[in-house]
């Protein structure tokens, strides 16, 4: 690669109006070589495509991905709700969003997957990945799918028919799914114990827990 490519110009957009002067409302977006953004896109379409066609992607994945939305996601977490609310059941529900993600990520850990994956890794990345880069999301999705694999290999999630989920991900934003606290916690340990080096201590302030003990047919909460 070149090395005029290397280098990126950064602009800092808000990501809310009104919050333009707080450092941790700011998202960096790289303007990248447009030689290099071109080549990277074709990069992104092929290692996407590759991917896709040998099912490296876990189901529950919605974002980074072709074809795939939001609206599934709200669809699969609304079924569930209904189906616990048929029952009369208990559902247990942690919100998690990794604060800073791209510019985080553990390079260590997207190697060791990369490899694989028979790839061999990039030398030019120092530290996490660029916002703004076509291959980002790809290489990011990559990561958080094996924190999905190892969350399914842990179980203790929703049971509809044959079916047990207990995540639902769309991107980097992940919603844990339990009928009790226990698996929860589980399912949180778990990510703690993550054997690749997830960027796991910037949840913390992006995390929230709901307890559902009766749900009305309307869809509110009774304790």
């Amino acid at each position: 690669m070149p090395t005029s490519w290397e280098g990126t110009l950064i602009t800092l957009i808000p990501k809310k109006v009104g919050e333009e002067k707080m450092s941790e409302s700011i998202r960096p977006i790289c303007f990248m070589n447009t030689a290099a953004r071109i080549v990277t896109s074709v990069w992104g379409k092929r290692l996407s495509e590759s991917l896709e066609q040998q099912s490296v992607f876990e189901g529950l994945q919605e974002g980074f991905r072709p074809d795939r939305s939001k609206r599934r996601q709200i669809s699969r977490f609304i079924s569930a709700l209904q189906d616990v609310a048929r029952n009369q059941g208990t559902i247990c529900i942690t919100f998690l969003d990794f604060e800073n993600f791209f510019n985080t990520i553990s390079l260590p850990a997207l190697f060791l997957l990369l490899r694989k994956f028979g790839m061999n890794k990039n030398d030019v990345l120092h530290r996490g990945l660029r916002q703004g880069c076509p291959l980002s999301p790809i290489l990011g999705g990559v990561v958080v799918n094996a924190m999905l694999r190892w969350l399914d290999f842990k179980g203790g999630g929703l049971s509809q028919g044959d079916v047990v989920t207990n995540t639902l991900c769309f991107a980097d934003d992940s919603t844990l799914m339990t009928t009790n606290v226990y698996n929860i916690n589980v399912l949180l340990e778990s990510i703690l114990d993550l054997p690749f080096g997830f960027p796991i201590n910037n949840i913390i302030s992006k995390c929230s827990f709901s307890l559902c003990q009766q749900l009305l047919p309307m869809g509110g909460c009774e304790d």
